[in-house]
């Protein structure tokens, strides 16, 4: 074969095994590639240009390859549908995923982006195209899988947990982190696979600094993606093992950082010095009282859905069904949204052209009606679905009888949601009285 061909088009193309060093296009190379896969032997010559295309069309077509909501109806299912679908969803876990994984990895050798960074890639196209190829195969499995196993939402009433890993509490969960993967974090690395060819090819036929510089660079952004793809699938294995407790823990961490950062904002607002009205120097006083709200909600989340410790005092009842499973998934999320909604209603009130007399509404609407009743809403349902794991625990200690704890960290929030409520009532409250919240710090038991 020779170093160049001619496409379709009249442009001139690297042939399909092309690289910087001539002496690698042996018929041993051109053979087996680096990482021991035999080289698939084709008989039309492969160029960049049709390797661009084949990303273009993979690229448009991963982008909305995947129906939001599953097909079958999620009553009244055979036992023997049942059985199929949580069959498939063992080959999800143990062939799709694993194969897909590999497959990305083949893609690295092709490209030749698992040597030194420092050196010119050695790539080969015909192997590319086809590993391209072999991706979106391992793909559409994996669609046709997931689409084939998931329900459409359950009617309320319906008890689905005898559907076990094929409830649509966790097939919704699995086809919302493919439809991520898939949609958005796929095309993307294919959109670097461009860039990198393109700029492979420059390098090629002028090989100044900046073309290799930039041909490395998409190469490593390359190698950075795929090792977050690949992280991300092996989260999807996990959760395909895991427990419905296992998969709630993992989604109730996911606002701590969030309320980390509302902590840090109010921090920053709260000591800032009365200004010259009484009205402006309110948010500032409230920021205080806002405080243990933000710091009670975070030491709950952490208590539920603690990692750290190998063993908690409690489980979760295994015979929950997927409408008592979405409450306490959302639940976390939902009050954290609701405590960033009324720290920008207070604080907005700080600039000259707004007053909080005009806001005080809808501050005790939030707090009422979307906080409160969301709080309330997540703890009745804990209590009904979490089991003690040691039934004669020591019923003194908050760190093992997890249900006083609850009624403690209750009364402590009803406390802090009265002093607030106390404070926006009472405009002329000295600011001696306001307290900072640090009274309010709850950390045992995390």
């Amino acid at each position: 074969m020779s170093d160049s061909e001619v496409s379709s088009d009249g442009e001139l193309e690297l042939s399909s095994n092309y690289d910087s060093d001539p002496s690698s296009s042996s018929s041993e190379a051109s053979s087996i590639s680096e990482n021991g896969k035999p080289k698939p032997k084709s008989t039309k010559i492969v160029t960049t240009g049709s390797v661009m295309r084949l990303l273009d069309k993979l690229i448009e077509k991963f982008k909305s390859s995947m129906n939001a909501r599953g097909k079958d109806s999620d009553i009244g299912l055979p036992q023997d549908e049942v059985d199929r679908k949580n069959d498939r969803l063992i080959d999800l876990e143990v062939d799709y995923l694993p194969t897909f994984k590999l497959e990305l990895g083949f893609l690295l050798g092709y490209l030749g982006l698992q040597k030194d960074p420092t050196k010119h890639p050695m790539t080969f196209l015909d192997l590319t195209h086809q590993g391209l190829l072999d991706v979106e195969k391992s793909l559409d499995a994996i669609i046709e899988c997931i689409e084939d196993v998931a329900l459409m939402p359950p009617p309320a009433q319906t008890h689905d947990h005898h559907y076990q890993g094929s409830k649509h509490f966790r097939t919704d969960y699995l086809m919302r982190k493919l439809w991520r993967l898939i949609e958005t974090d796929i095309p993307e690395l294919l959109s670097y696979y461009e860039d990198y060819i393109s700029t492979w090819k420059s390098s090629n036929s002028r090989p100044t600094q900046y073309n290799c510089s930039s041909t490395r660079h998409f190469g490593g952004v390359i190698v950075k993606k795929t090792d977050y793809c690949y992280q991300f699938v092996d989260k999807i294995i996990h959760w395909c093992q895991a427990s419905d407790f296992d998969i709630l823990r993992d989604e109730w961490v996911l606002p701590i950082p969030k309320l980390d950062k509302l902590l840090e904002t109010l921090t920053e607002k709260a000591p800032q010095d009365p200004a010259n009205t009484q009205e402006v120097g309110r948010p500032a006083r409230l920021a205080r009282l806002m405080m243990p709200f933000v710091k009670l909600a975070r030491t709950l989340i952490s208590k539920v859905s603690n990692t750290k410790k190998k063993e908690l005092p409690f489980s979760l009842d295994d015979e929950l069904n997927t409408k008592t499973l979405h409450k306490l998934q959302y639940a976390p999320n939902s009050i954290t949204s609701d405590l960033e909604h009324l720290t920008r209603t207070v604080l907005r009130s700080v600039t000259p052209i707004n007053s909080l007399a005009e806001s005080e509404a809808e501050i005790r609407r939030i707090i009422h009606e979307r906080i409160s009743k969301s709080v309330d809403n997540f703890l009745t349902v804990l209590a009904l679905s979490l089991i003690p794991l040691d039934p004669d625990s020591d019923r003194h200690s908050l760190e093992s009888n997890y249900q006083d704890w609850f009624l403690t960290w209750k009364d402590m929030w009803d406390d802090a949601e009265r002093r607030f409520l106390d404070a926006l009532f009472d405009p002329d409250q000295d600011e001696d009285d306001v307290d900072d919240g640090r009274v309010f710090e709850f950390r045992f038991g995390e």
